[in-house]
């Protein structure tokens, strides 16, 4: 019985150590990339002249690079998006889509000081472009 425990054990460890090391999915070549652009857009991003406040990308559909250095990355994304917090509330709202479309954006990636490449800006309308309280 213990040692069915220790190999338990030392299985979980090896998982945990796996997944600190996991980046995410690659964009350009760049590992974890994507996970970064998504956030980046989650946390900038408005679609739909404002009306979708907090969308999310479901889904990158194209990827085309406009520029790849060694420390610089154009990338123009194809992308599907929602927004539950600001704009399709119900099924209904999806079918119709409110906030629930295909867009494009360019997203500039650089080589910051530590060596790694971060999102450092992207086309499109963002949080800080309009005075958004009503």
């Amino acid at each position: 019985m213990i040692a069915k425990a220790s190999l338990y054990l030392a299985a979980v460890a090896a998982l945990v150590l796996a997944g600190c090391t996991f980046e995410g999915p690659s964009l350009a070549g760049v590992p974890g990339l994507q996970i970064r652009v998504l956030n980046y857009y989650r946390d900038h991003a408005a679609e739909d002249n404002g009306r979708c406040l907090a969308p999310r990308i479901r889904a990158i559909t194209r990827t085309e690079v406009l520029e790849q250095g060694e420390d610089r990355i154009v990338l123009r994304l194809r992308y599907a998006y929602y927004d539950r917090e600001f704009g399709a509330q119900d099924d209904l709202d999806v079918m119709v889509g409110r906030c629930n479309d295909f867009a494009t954006r360019d997203f500039t990636i650089e080589k910051n000081a530590n060596g790694v490449m971060v999102v450092t800006g992207m086309t499109g309308e963002t949080h800080t472009m309009k005075n958004w309280s009503r």
